[in-house]
């Protein structure tokens, strides 16, 4: 029997949750998944992740209301949303991220008969992003909106336990945790050849220290952060090329920044790439000091890729990197634990090897985007037989 299956994502910008979609929509279709994409617009300076042969392959309609910030046009995309799930008739409705939530889940509320429900925290943006006050609204409505949904997903147990225990979204039995996952074939570990090409695309020396920053320039990613850490570096680990790949409106003041670090530390801005699988082999170190963060896509490609991470200990992080053996944690906002971590992977290459295929092996275990797939097809049925 062929599962129809909305999808409803806020904004096709450059990112992990973007990227999850489009792969897994792609893959459903080869399990008799018929798929509806709606996606609204990216935002300023946030990079456009779908290109013209994603337009003429899925099955994707745009809706630019929805936008990240809530707007009078609101109701329209609402009514917008409405008539396009009464054109398809999903058996499922399936919504990623916060405003994609409250307006999808809202529209198809409207439905009769009532689609099943499934909303996937890809992480939230429920402290940490807004004033106190809006935070503790946006936990209101999606208390009230969880209540309505046959099923939550979260990207892993951390994030999971973060929306049960301290934000009481909803009860844990009601959450099924789905991880991220990668196309194996595509993120084979670095061998010589690979670090070459990568470092001729980003035009680094071969006997250069590589840290490779895949985040967009936003303040909840913490560029400031990494660069205290960056001057806390012992002498050993120098000279060093910081190389940040993403885009965002922090992007000059950073740029002014970086032009004042210390001797011994080159930092370039590439702005947004396509290429990042064929990027990461020609790193020494992958670095994320965010202060939020739901299951990094970037950090589970660089572990596939048997490059080591570094990363503050938030969201779901702590669920890909275990300290000394997959990787290494750094305490959030502390420069001091980030310049340890990032000192202790880049001074020690047998370390570096061992946390490199380390975590290539966690993600085959774990992240397998086939394994995900699964996943997803599993909870489908189990839905529709209920």
């Amino acid at each position: 029997m062929t599962l129809r299956v909305v999808r409803i994502l806020g904004r096709s910008n450059v990112g992990g949750p973007t990227r999850t979609v489009l792969h897994l929509t792609r893959r459903l279709a080869e399990h008799q998944v018929e798929t509806l994409l709606i996606v609204g617009m990216p935002g300023e300076r946030e990079g456009e992740l779908l290109c013209a042969a994603d337009l003429a392959e899925l099955n994707l309609r745009r809706l630019p209301g929805l936008r990240r910030r809530p707007a009078w046009s609101d109701l329209r995309t609402l009514r917008e949303l409405r008539t396009l799930l009464l054109e398809f008739r999903p058996d499922i409705v399936h919504t990623h991220a916060a405003k994609a939530g409250a307006l999808g889940r809202r529209a198809a509320l409207l439905l009769r008969p009532r689609p099943k429900l499934v909303h996937t925290y890809h992480g939230h943006v429920l402290n940490g992003y807004f004033p106190r006050p809006v935070s503790a609204l946006l936990r209101a409505v999606e208390r009230r909106l969880a209540r309505e949904t046959d099923r939550l997903v979260a990207v892993s147990d951390r994030v999971a336990d973060e929306l049960v225990l301290r934000h009481r979204i909803a009860g844990r039995d009601r959450f099924e945790v789905i991880p991220n996952g990668v196309d194996l074939a595509a993120c084979q570990p670095a061998d010589a050849v690979s670090r070459r090409r990568g470092r001729l695309r980003l035009q680094v020396d071969d006997s250069a220290r590589l840290v490779l920053v895949p985040a967009r320039l936003v303040p909840v990613k913490q560029h400031g952060l990494l660069f205290e850490a960056l001057s806390r570096l012992p002498a050993q680990v120098l000279p060093l090329e910081v190389h940040l790949l993403g885009d965002g409106p922090l992007r000059a003041r950073l740029e002014r920044r970086a032009g004042r670090m210390r001797e011994g530390i080159h930092i370039r801005f590439h702005g947004f790439r396509d290429d990042l699988p064929e990027l990461l082999p020609a790193a020494d170190l992958v670095v994320l000091a965010s202060r939020n963060e739901g299951l990094p896509l970037a950090l589970i490609e660089a572990m596939a890729s048997g490059i080591p991470c570094v990363a503050t200990a938030v969201g779901g992080v702590p669920d890909l990197i275990r300290p000394g053996e997959t990787g290494w944690l750094a305490e959030p906002g502390d420069s001091r634990s980030l310049a340890f971590a990032m000192a202790r992977v880049l001074g020690d290459l047998e370390l570096s090897r061992s946390l490199g295929r380390a975590g290539r092996l966690h993600v085959e275990a774990h992240h397998d985007l086939e394994r995900v797939l699964h996943q997803h097809l599993d909870l489908y049925r189990r839905l529709c037989r209920a």
